[in-house]
């Protein structure tokens, strides 16, 4: 079905509803203020900015995340940096790429509940080797996780790593199309990659598990510091 729909052309935008506003555990008009807040920006200048960023991405060859309970590396070498700027997503603002599958090492802990299929995954922890989660816990529904993680070969793998550049989005509100966007995070997926990024992983998985990076993470790029406490130094 995601191979069907991403063959056409297609936006996607959330609906301030009440039940989304309960989730995200605002009233409605609150949540109403949030969901345009996020939406109407300047995306000419917001593209740009993340241009940049992309320009300094792609010439790296190895990434670098450090945080609480995280150190974690993976090579995208070959592989395509893409920005999202509002073209099909609304709001946009991430810049997302594929890591070379087998070249994923370290660990991580995410700091958001990931949603699949109406079930919260919370405090999800990963270690890899050689690209393959070797190690998943969570906090609540591990058992879920693990089935998730054995869904096919490719499910234990990472298949899109993101960085999320909308500032304008400081709340998870329990919507990947928000979420995975916000300012000072980065996110990964297990499952599937997209082509577009170049990545090769298959899956009938591609689940996003998002890590908060305001309060002490980097990220490193070839060794470089590009990023302190969720701020960019570029």
């Amino acid at each position: 079905i995601s191979d069907e729909r991403l063959k056409k052309k297609w936006v996607l935008v959330a609906h301030p509803t009440s039940a989304a506003a309960q989730d995200a555990e605002r009233s409605l008009t609150k949540f109403e203020d949030f969901v345009y807040g996020a939406c109407i920006q300047d995306w000419k200048k917001i593209g740009g900015k993340m241009q940049k960023i992309k320009n300094a991405l792609q010439r790296a060859k190895q990434m670098r995340v450090i945080s609480k309970d995280t150190d974690i590396t993976y090579s995208t070498k070959g592989r395509v940096w893409v920005i999202d700027g509002g073209e099909h997503n609304m709001p946009g603002g991430e810049i997302f790429t594929a890591p070379v599958e087998q070249s994923v090492e370290g660990h991580i802990k995410f700091d958001f509940p990931a949603i699949s299929a109406g079930k919260e995954l919370q405090g999800v922890y990963f270690e890899f080797a050689k690209g393959k989660i070797v190690k998943a816990t969570a906090e609540k529904n591990q058992d879920y996780l693990h089935a998730l993680l054995n869904t096919d070969k490719g499910s234990s793998y990472f298949g899109e790593a993101g960085i999320g550049c909308n500032y304008a989005i400081k709340e998870y509100v329990k919507q990947i199309l928000f979420d995975e966007k916000i300012g000072g995070t980065v996110h990964f997926a297990i499952g599937s990659a997209y082509k577009e990024c170049k990545g090769t992983n298959k899956s009938a998985v591609h689940l996003d598990f998002i890590k908060d990076l305001k309060k002490d993470g980097k990220i490193y790029a070839d060794g470089k510091l590009i990023q302190d406490k969720g701020r960019f130094l570029i």
